[in-house]
C-alpha cells in the first residue's frame, strides 16, 4: 500500500535527469519494558537511552522527502543490538530498496577485494609450504586456519559478484541513496559493503573505536579547524596509513570536535563518500547533522501514537505492532494534503490534535463517488464541522466500501 506513494516521493527527489539523491536516515530507539521483564519474549539487556536496561531496540529507516519524513522500513531486535548495529544497517536494506528501488552495484570495489583476498591467499600458502625447523608444528594449524577462512572469504566475494551483476542488469533506472546514520553503524564491514551495494554515505565513527582515528585528529594541525557553530569545529582528515582505517578504500574523512559546558572535547570523524569537490567542509558537517531531526520521528511515534514502551508480550506481537505504528506515522502526512475543510481548527492541526482529539470524536461517514465526507457529531469537540477527504484518482487501492454509506463510526 505504501510504495505507490514512496515511488512518488522518490520521482519528486531524483528529478526528471535522474540524478537527484535520496536521503534515508537510519538509526536506533530504544523500548524498555516494563513489570515482570521475563514476560516479554525476545528482550536482553543493552544500554537504552543511555542506561543499561532490558528492552527492545527498533531500527528504522526514514526518507528526508521534498517536504516530509516518512518511515521506509524497520526491524525490532533485542535490546543488545546497539552492540551489533551495523548489522541490523544491513539487515534493513532489503526493506529500503524494495520500496524505493536500489542504487548501481559497484562490482569494482568486489573485484578490488577480490584481488586483494587472492593476494592474501598466495601468501599464506607460501608460508605453509616454507615451514619448517623449530615451531613450524605450532604454527601450521594457525595458518591452515587462516588459510580456509581466507578461502571462504573468496567464495563469499565470487557469490556477491554474480549477484551484483544480476542487480545491475535488472535494474535500468538506478536511483542515488544517500546514507546517514551515527557512530553505532560505523563499522569496517558496513563500510565495505555499503560500497559495494552502491550506497552513497555519511556516517560516524568515534575515536574511541579505532585507535587509527585517534593518530588521525591528533595529527592536524591547529590552523586547519574551521568554526561550523558554537564551539563547534570541523576539519579535513589527513589519511594515516593502517590496516585498521580503511584500507584502500576511496573515502573522505571529516574530523568533528566540539566542547561541552563542562570543557570536555569530544571528538569523532564523519566518514563519506562525497568529494571536497562535491561539499565543503562546512555544507558536509552541516548535511550530516540534518540526520538528527529523525529524532523528532521516534518522539513523534513514541509520545503521540503512545509507542513509548512496548503494548504486548510477544516478539512477534511487538514486531508487527512497530509496523502499524510507523505505518500510521506515514498514513496522517499522506492524508493531510487530502483533507478539504473550511474549519481552520483542522486545518492548522498538528498531528498530536489530529491523533489524541480529532481521532476520538464520533462522526457521521458518508461515502459519495471518490470523496468521503465527515460531520463530527454533537457533543465532541469538534461539533459540526465537516471535513471532505478526496484521495489521490491514481492510487491503485480503494479508500472506502460500500458498507460504510450511512454508517455511525469512530473515526
Amino acid at each position: 500500500m505504501q510504495r505507490p506513494l514512496l515511488h512518488k516521493e522518490v520521482e519528486a527527489l531524483v528529478g526528471p535527469d535522474g540524478q537527484g539523491q535520496v536521503v534515508v536516515d537510519v538509526d536506533l530507539s530504544g523500548q524498555k519494558v516494563r513489570g515482570e521483564a521475563k514476560q516479554y519474549t525476545g528482550t536482553d539487556f543493552g544500554y537504552i537511552k543511555g542506561q543499561l536496561a532490558r528492552g527492545y531496540q527498533i531500527v528504522a529507516a526514514f526518507l528526508t522527502g521534498v517536504q516530509n519524513r516518512f518511515a521506509v522500513a524497520s526491524t525490532l531486535k533485542s535490546g543488545k543490538a546497539h552492540a551489533q548495529s551495523g548489522g541490523c544497517l544491513l539487515e534493513i536494506l532489503p526493506g529500503v530498496e524494495t520500496r524505493l528501488d536500489r542504487p548501481q552495484r559497484r562490482t569494482e570495489c568486489v573485484q578490488q577485494c577480490m584481488v586483494e583476498q587472492k593476494a592474501r591467499i598466495r601468501q599464506v600458502h607460501q608460508e605453509i609450504t616454507a615451514l619448517q625447523g623449530r615451531g613450524s608444528a605450532r604454527r601450521r594449524p594457525k595458518l591452515e586456519r587462516e588459510l580456509k577462512d581466507a578461502v571462504e572469504a573468496l567464495i563469499g566475494l565470487n557469490r556477491r559478484l554474480r549477484q551484483y551483476r544480476q542487480d545491475n542488469a535488472t535494474n535500468p533506472s538506478p536511483v542515488r541513496i544517500v546514507l546517514r546514520a551515527d557512530s553505532a553503524f560505523g563499522t569496517l564491514e558496513v563500510f565495505q559493503r555499503l560500497l559495494e551495494l552502491g550506497y552513497e554515505f555519511a556516517i560516524k565513527s568515534y575515536s574511541g573505536s579505532n585507535p587509527a582515528y585517534k593518530t588521525l585528529l591528533d595529527s592536524l594541525p591547529a590552523d586547519d579547524w574551521v568554526e561550523v557553530g558554537k564551539n563547534r569545529y570541523a576539519a579535513e582528515g589527513i589519511a594515516v596509513p593502517s590496516p585498521q582505517l580503511l584500507g584502500a578504500f576511496p573515502l573522505r574523512l571529516v574530523a568533528l570536535r566540539r566542547s561541552d559546558a563542562d570543557g570536555r572535547q569530544v571528538r569523532s570523524v564523519v566518514v563519506t563518500t562525497f568529494g571536497t569537490e562535491t561539499m565543503t567542509t562546512k555544507e558536509m558537517v552541516t548535511f550530516y547533522h540534518a540526520r538528527q531531526t529523525i529524532e523528532a520521528g521516534f518522539q513523534e511515534c513514541k509520545g503521540t501514537l503512545h509507542f513509548g514502551k512496548p503494548r504486548l508480550r510477544k516478539y512477534e506481537s511487538n514486531a508487527a505492532f512497530t509496523q502499524l505504528v510507523l505505518f500510521a506515522f506515514n498514513l496522517i502526512r499522506w492524508v493531510r494534503p487530502c483533507l478539504q475543510t473550511t474549519a481552520t481548527k483542522i486545518a492548522n492541526a498538528k498531528t498530536r490534535f489530529l491523533v489524541r482529539i480529532a481521532a476520538r470524536c464520533r462522526a457521521s461517514v458518508r461515502h459519495a463517488a471518490d470523496k468521503v465526507h465527515i460531520l463530527f457529531s454533537r457533543g465532541t469537540t469538534l461539533a459540526g464541522l465537516r471535513v471532505v477527504v478526496t484521495w489521490p484518482p491514481d492510487y491503485p487501492f480503494s479508500v472506502s466500501n460500500g458498507h460504510m454509506s450511512t454508517c455511525l463510526r469512530e473515526t
